[in-house]
């Protein structure tokens, strides 16, 4: 155990160094991975700061549970008072007033040292008992990174897929205002009808407009990722993109590597050993003492001073009859195990048919790509073909607008595929328990 908690003294330091050089690095503004933010962000997270502090707190539990099996010293004092005194009545040839011993007042001081000597395991297994509690809490930390990294991940493709709309209606804007330019020396030259710069103003202004609210989304999801992450979203790599893996390799990382099933597997060790433990304290208890006295009276009671002595033994303890309270226990905790092995298929079951939709959804989502790939080219050629029409006043130039401003759609909602797929990626590993090491 004393290597476990170096380690995490190790570790806690790393963390701490690593963050320290990530704000130095943002400071300067160099780019950051978003590996490097997850990082960051789960360190600095209150809940997995307090996980960290239970598993201290086990470290102490586990030594504390150790030191049970050596021996103890105890000092104690006490005072009683008597209002009779033990008087010994003489035969009548011994005339007198008798003999009284001790004293109303009798005082002690006791110093003893108890030593356990057989408990039937139940210091042994309580050790092990809280070194079970402690590897179980070690997996509410790694579910705790889970969590975190799927939200920062998802607050970060979020961002990005804002940033993406509203770069392209940058250019869309960027295009209308290209053509509005033309129209306005057409229109000069009363080669064009007052109409279509209207036309035109309208949809540059229509732009302009989402173009301010998806900057407004930005901004809160921005702030969203520098809690989450401690840095600024621009500070961070654009292209992230998570590892693909198959589904059946998600599936047996999940069976073999999960926090979640690892939790269960602990729970119903513990429970095992808590089954032990209810056996052993039916078991002999012995243990011995030694104790020093000092009082008086001492064990002389006639004379009634101040002495010193000492007493040793062996103690014993035995459940003999207590309505068979222990089987009704072990019944208890075996309800308690057959429910975990019950939770454990549930979950076996969710994460199947979980899986299966999310890489239903993936594949759906990739044909999308291909479609909308398709109509977005087609959208473009469209749109060269009105804008040339337009020019030799064989189309209208709503005609234009709309073909403009359908290419810009496509495109818009290809990235925007790109990036759901990315988040389903995120998705599916977080969901079986893969992260980025």
């Amino acid at each position: 155990m004393r290597e476990k908690r170096n380690g995490r003294c190790v570790l806690a330091l790393a963390a701490a160094i690593t963050a320290g050089l990530f704000l130095f690095s943002a400071a300067y503004g160099e780019t950051v991975s978003l590996k490097q933010a997850v990082a960051a962000g789960i360190n600095q997270d209150g809940v997995y700061k307090n996980l960290q502090l239970d598993v201290l707190g086990a470290d102490v539990r586990i030594a504390e549970a150790g030191k049970k099996k050596w021996f103890t010293l105890d000092v104690s004092g006490s005072y009683v008072f008597r209002s009779q005194q033990l008087e010994i009545q003489l035969p009548l040839p011994m005339a007198g007033d008798g003999i009284k011993a001790g004293s109303k007042h009798n005082y002690d001081l006791k110093l003893a040292l108890t030593q356990p000597i057989y408990t039937g395991n139940l210091i042994s297994n309580a050790l092990r008992l809280e070194q079970l509690r402690a590897a179980a809490e070690l997996l509410d930390i790694d579910l705790r990174k889970l969590e975190t990294a799927g939200r920062i991940k998802a607050s970060y493709f979020a961002y990005r897929l804002l940033e993406t709309k509203k770069q392209s209606l940058a250019l869309l804007i960027k295009s209308l205002q290209l053509h509005r330019d033309r129209l306005q020396e057409l229109h000069e030259e009363d080669l064009v009808r007052k109409t279509d710069l209207l036309e035109t103003d309208l949809k540059i202004n229509e732009s302009r407009l989402n173009v301010t609210e998806i900057q407004q989304q930005m901004e809160v999801e921005g702030l969203n990722f520098a809690r989450l992450s401690t840095f600024k979203i621009q500070a961070v790599e654009a292209d992230y993109q998570e590892p693909t893996v198959t589904q059946e390799d998600v599936f047996q990382r999940f069976l073999t590597a999960h926090p979640s099933l690892k939790v269960i597997a602990q729970n119903v060790r513990m429970l095992e050993l808590r089954k032990k433990l209810v056996s052993g304290s039916y078991l002999p208890q012995v243990g011995a003492f030694a104790e020093m006295h000092y009082g008086r009276p001492g064990i002389d009671f006639f004379k009634n001073e101040w002495s010193v002595y000492f007493q040793g033994g062996i103690s014993l303890a035995w459940k003999v009859f207590d309505w068979n309270r222990s089987k009704g226990e072990r019944k208890l905790l075996d309800f308690s195990i057959e429910k975990l092995d019950n939770r454990k298929k549930d979950l076996l079951a969710d994460v199947q048919t979980g899986l299966s939709q999310l890489y239903a959804r993936r594949r759906s989502l990739v044909l999308q790509q291909e479609t909308v790939r398709k109509l977005a080219e087609t959208a473009q050629e469209d749109a060269r073909l009105k804008e040339d029409l337009y020019k030799e006043s064989q189309a209208a130039n709503v005609d234009y607008l709309t073909a403009l401003l359908n290419s810009e759609r496509y495109l818009a909602m290809l990235q925007e595929l790109t990036y759901r797929v990315r988040l389903l990626d995120v998705n599916i590993n977080l969901f079986a328990g893969l992260e980025e090491k």
